[in-house]
């Protein structure tokens, strides 16, 4: 039950803090309150993982699941710390979630791609990942209910 609770609150964060609606007073709020959740719930998890490696040593990593256990909770809480990292001080936060700085290159093109030194495209990427193993998962779980 934990982790339907764990997975609905990143798929929420992740279609509402992720550019896809304009931020309000009350959007920022949520996202911290959400962003808190998702740091306390991938500790919980992380937790379990880090006594599951102590019990069986590197027997572990002999299991596919294993990996896709441990790399989402990594994952989310690389997110959410980037995530509000780029938003930190940013006064147009309650406006919109993103304001790429947009930086002129030497050819005259502007690079919408990184933000404060991030690679958005990279963090894009992570994200994708741990989305994929967390359905992974989910549809894991959900094999028990045949």
């Amino acid at each position: 039950m934990p982790f339907l609770f764990y997975h609905a609150l990143f798929i929420a964060y992740s279609n509402a803090f992720n550019g896809q609606v304009t931020m309000t007073v009350k959007m920022r709020d949520a996202d911290i309150a959400i962003s808190a959740f998702l740091y306390i719930m991938s500790i919980y998890f992380l937790q379990n993982e880090c006594r599951q490696i102590y019990m069986s040593g590197f027997e572990y990593l002999s299991s596919i699941w294993n990996y896709a256990d441990i790399i989402p909770p990594i994952f989310i809480i690389v997110i959410v710390s980037i995530h509000l990292k780029l938003n930190q001080g940013n006064i147009f936060y309650m406006l919109t979630f993103i304001i790429v700085d947009d930086q002129v290159q030497a050819d005259g093109n502007v690079d919408i791609t990184h933000k404060d030194g991030i690679d958005l495209a990279a963090l894009s990427c992570i994200h994708a990942i741990a989305s994929l193993l967390m359905w992974a998962k989910l549809l894991y779980f959900l094999r028990i209910f045949k």
